[in-house]
Parts: structure tokens; sequence; C-alpha cells
């Protein structure tokens, strides 16, 4: 499962895992635990520091990930998985980036709220801007992936704010499970 921020990823991983009984990991739950660790205030500004000072973060997570995705019956929210497993089911989640921005902003996470404070909505915008940028470079630079949202890397692509999914969760479900079975079948 990948997709930018606010797409629905997680929201989605976590249902699909409960609908098919699998066990759901998530590369960003991962680094946002490790940033509150280490005492930042965001994501990106840990990412930031990590990836300015030579911290090996992104390989630390993309180690977990490969971890992660040799266990059986899990389902993985994590930008780069479908680099890392590669035989699995992909799925991109898009959406515009200030509705990105809106819903990580109303996100009433405790985690992710505590490490992603944002004081108001266009900081939120930028902030979501600000690290798919500077994970397309990163990304770039360590594997020459040049872009994760490039549809070719996926076997479904979704518009979780299109008319027909739009605060609509459940139909998302429904049609990345019925792609599921089609593709396992």
């Amino acid at each position: 499962m990948s997709g930018q921020a606010g797409s629905g990823k997680s929201t989605l991983a976590k249902s699909i895992s409960t609908r098919m009984r699998f066990t759901h990991y998530s590369s960003g739950d991962y680094v946002r635990e490790r940033a509150v660790q280490a005492g930042y205030p965001s994501v990106t500004d840990f990412l930031d520091h990590c990836r300015s000072t030579g911290y090996p973060i992104d390989k630390e997570t993309d180690d977990w990930v490969v971890a992660k995705g040799s266990e059986r019956f899990i389902v993985i929210d994590s930008r780069l998985a479908f680099h890392f497993i590669r035989n699995s089911f992909k799925v991109l989640l898009t959406l515009d980036p200030r509705v990105a921005a809106e819903r990580s902003f109303r996100d009433a996470n405790r985690l992710r709220r505590e490490s992603e404070r944002n004081k108001t909505l266009e900081e939120a915008v930028a902030d979501i801007k600000r690290r798919q940028a500077n994970d397309v470079e990163a990304y770039w630079k360590l594997y020459g992936i040049d872009d994760y949202m490039d549809s070719r890397h996926y076997n479904l692509v979704i518009d979780t704010g299109s008319p027909t999914y739009d605060g609509r969760p459940e139909a998302v479900l429904d049609r990345v499970l019925a792609a599921y079975r089609e593709w396992w079948s």
C-alpha cells in the first residue's frame, strides 16, 4: 500500500488487515515512533535531520520493510514496499495535496498528532509537499527510483478524492479487495 500522506493508505491497510485477518505493518508508524523517540516535532524534520547528517534512516526503514515483507498474510503501508516486496499485490492511493493536508490536519491519531503537529492548514500543505519532494529526491539517490507515485509500479491506483471514493472508505476497501482477489486467482 503506497501513497502520499493523507491519502488514506494507513486507514485502508488497517481495514484490509481486519477484513482479511492479515497482520498490518506501517513504515510510517515505524518512522513516527523513531521521530518521537529522538525528540523531533515532525517526521519531516526528523527525516531532514537524518538525511542531512547521513544517518541511514531510509536504509533502516527499508530493511525493516524487507524483514516484514518476508512474512505471509500481511498488509504493509510503505511508500517503497513495491520496490522491496516484488511478488505482492501493490496499491497506490492518490489525492490532491491540499485535500491530503486537510485530512492529515484533522487526523485524531494521538501519535501522529504529537509527531506531526502543524499550527495551520497551510503549514500542513507545505509540510506534505516538502516531504514528498524530499522523499522523491532521497529515493532517487538511494535506489534510482525517480517517482514512487508512478502508476507503472502498481497493480491498482485509486484516487481517494474522486467522487467515487471521497468520504467512502468502504468503497475503496471493496475495490481493493475485489482487485486483489482477481490478481490472486
